[in-house]
């Protein structure tokens, strides 16, 4: 993904800017996703399955 920016000659930072932020959203949302899985697994486990 940023191969082809470190590599080439200029330097273009808008470019820079919407990889950085596409790879932050992209582990923000695996971060997320891994909170919520883990708080679903909670509240199963803590629920009453005779209810």
């Amino acid at each position: 993904m940023f191969e082809e920016i470190i590599t080439s000659k200029e330097l273009k930072f808008n470019i820079l800017e919407k990889k950085v932020f596409k790879f932050v959203c992209f582990f923000g949302c695996l971060i997320l996703k891994l909170l919520l899985e883990s708080y679903d697994k909670k509240l199963m486990n803590a629920r009453d399955s005779k209810k």
